[in-house]
């Protein structure tokens, strides 16, 4: 039935065509549909058939016309006296200022080719030529060797707001432990240039001085975008909350705040700041590196580091999470450990017992089935770590705190030769930093993914990206172990939920 309908309707509107003058307006399409019973769908179906055969116009926003000599609605050029007509070289600068304007063409990028724009704009050799030379007069592009590359934005760009972000660490000294020492500056380094990339500037400053700042922001009623926290440790945190009683404007405002932490819980600064914990990154791979042990079928591993680093508690913890959350799961894993000491060092094996004792509560609370002693029957120390090592061929495979280190067992298992074991066949080598310096040894590794972390830490700032946190309100960092030279290949895929 519609079939007909519509037959009828191509009939009917071929008549009118035929019998209205030129430039005569059509019933609208709703109107149309209404009157033959069709839906919009078939209407416009058929009125577009008309228009590809050249019997109908269509105009948006004005309507369907029957053919003329000319579009309705349009006028004849008005040619004006006294007016000159732009060259095809100002054409082409007025085009190209437009696409540096919008970005296209980046300041410090390279213009494209000559050959390039002369068949994009359908213009010669020498206009384009020339239209390099008058953009390089303007000031809108430098020529170095044969390219011209845009420069000087500042005639193409309106000034805007500066978007400062500042940078406060705790302690004396500059910034370059941050920024430039361990595979952690990655991370530091990954945000300040996504921050930069999105028109944040990163401003250091000592926290003696933030309030100062504050009541100059208080005072001009112009506040920063962010702050961001260095070496936070549970000793702040009063300090962190008289701040924000004080300047209440940090909150009405809208003040972004990052907090890094070196030790020890910072929960209570999750209401008024985004934090990350190291803490919570290594308790990350702790649980990314015992899945990985139980997933390989390993049941026996060494872990090494040194006697210095029991000072800054950091591998010392990391050790016990390693070992308390496979044993969790299998009692009888057999986690040896290795501590390199010092020449002439007391150290013995009790110092395991030396942990706080709120750090011993929580780890009794959060894995009551595990013997903290236990751990002391297979605890070695010696100045001579990577030897000890090698007397536990029962164990495949050594974890070492740093990639440094594992560099040095590699090193000396070459040296041995066929006297020692072989790496990856008879040992694995896996090292926790994911350090670069080690990349062109094949180090396999477990760390934090430091880029990821780095445009995480930035966007908690700008705000724009839904960032995923803990249970305990921290912000989540992805962990990854990747087997590469120093240890077998996975023989399944791995996951850790």
């Amino acid at each position: 039935m519609k079939n007909s309908r519509s037959k009828e309707f191509q009939k009917w509107i071929l008549a009118e065509i035929a019998r209205l003058p030129p430039n005569s307006c059509l019933p609208p399409d709703r109107e149309l549909a209404k009157q033959w019973d069709l839906s919009a769908i078939t209407i416009q179906r058929t009125l577009s058939k008309l228009r590809e055969q050249d019997k109908i116009v269509r105009i948006p926003g004005k309507g369907t016309f029957t053919p003329g000599l000319e579009k309705p609605g349009s006028k004849p050029l008005e040619v004006k006296a006294n007016v000159p007509r732009e060259s095809s070289v100002e054409h082409l600068v007025a085009g190209l200022v437009r696409l540096i304007s919008e970005g296209v063409y980046r300041r410090g990028s390279a213009l494209p080719a000559i050959n390039f724009i002369r068949n994009q704009f359908k213009v010669s050799s020498e206009t384009v030529t020339a239209a390099y030379q008058l953009l390089e007069k303007s000031g809108y592009v430098e020529k170095i060797g044969k390219s011209y590359w845009v420069g000087q934005l500042e005639n193409l760009m309106t000034p805007r707001p500066r978007k400062e972000v500042f940078f406060f660490r705790f302690g004396a000294g500059d910034f370059r432990d941050i920024l430039e020492a361990g595979p952690v500056s990655l991370a530091f380094q990954k945000m300040e240039r996504e921050l930069y990339g999105y028109g944040y500037y990163l401003l250091p400053e000592n926290v003696e001085r933030m309030d100062a700042l504050a009541r100059e922001w208080e005072t001009e009623q112009r506040w920063p975008a962010g702050l961001v926290f260095h070496a936070v440790t549970p000793e702040h945190i009063p300090l962190f909350q008289r701040f924000f009683d004080e300047h209440p404007g940090l909150n009405k405002n809208r003040v972004r705040i990052l907090v890094y932490g070196e030790k020890g819980d910072l929960s209570p600064l999750t209401r008024h700041a985004q934090v990350l914990s190291r803490g919570n990154v290594h308790t990350s791979l702790a649980r990314m590196t015992a899945h990985y042990l139980l997933a390989q079928g390993h049941r026996e591993a060494v872990f090494c580091f040194d006697e210095s680093e029991l000072t800054g508690t950091t591998p010392f913890h990391f050790f016990f999470k390693i070992a308390l959350t496979i044993k969790s799961v299998v009692p009888g894993f057999i986690f040896r450990t290795v501590v390199q000491s010092r020449p002439g060092s007391t150290l013995n094996r009790t110092f395991l017992r030396a942990i706080g004792p709120e750090y011993q509560q929580y780890l009794r609370s959060k894995y009551p089935n595990v013997d903290l002693k236990s751990l002391e029957e297979h605890l070695v120390i010696s100045e001579k770590a990577i030897e000890a090592c090698a007397e536990y061929p029962s164990a495949k495979i050594w974890l070492f705190s740093t990639d440094e280190k594992a560099a040095a067992a590699l090193q000396w298992l070459r040296n041995r030769g066929s006297a020692g074991p072989r790496v990856p066949q008879d040992v694995g080598l896996v090292g926790f930093q994911n350090d670069p310096r080690y990349y062109h040894l094949g180090l396999s590794t477990c760390g934090a993914d430091w880029d990821q972390m780095g445009y995480m830490m930035a966007h908690s700032l700008i705000g724009d990206v839904k960032l995923a946190h803990s249970g305990r309100g921290f912000l989540k960092v992805n962990c990854q172990l990747v087997d590469k030279l120093t240890t077998l290949p996975m023989t399944r895929t791995l996951t850790v939920k």
